[in-house]
């Protein structure tokens, strides 16, 4: 696999789980600069790293280097699932309060989905 297809991969196994480079980066303590590199196809991840990420993303560290049809994981689609239920029931909740006469501006609504975010990021992963 080249450096070029780790990368396409790395950002697909992210992206099935529902996660950003930045969340990664929360997880395993590694720069988003340097998660960047790695789906750019600038270099590999060396050993410590690669088992942080697998750890981050409950994979095995050899599912890493495996391209299997390019099938994003099952449990990163469940996980992306709860997310987006999660985030329904968070807008259904502000609708609610906005019908009630609660005032929530858009950095309250934005604060409430970061909130529920981490919440799914830590459950389900930590």
């Amino acid at each position: 696999m080249t450096k070029k297809e780790f990368g396409r991969h790395l950002a697909t196994l992210i992206d099935a789980y529902g996660f950003s480079q930045k969340d990664l980066s929360r997880l395993t303590g590694i720069r988003e600069s340097t998660i960047s590199d790695w789906i750019n196809g600038k270099y590999y991840p060396k050993q410590d790293k690669r088992l942080l990420i697998a750890k981050a993303l409950k994979i095995s560290p050899t599912r890493l280097f495996a391209i299997d049809g390019d099938e994003p994981p099952t449990e990163g689609d469940s996980l992306k699932d709860q997310y987006r239920e999660l985030q329904e029931l968070a807008t259904s909740i502000v609708d609610r309060m906005d019908e009630d006469g609660v005032g929530l501006s858009k950095g309250d609504v934005n604060t409430l989905l970061e909130l529920l975010r981490l919440e799914i990021m830590y459950r389900y992963r930590m």
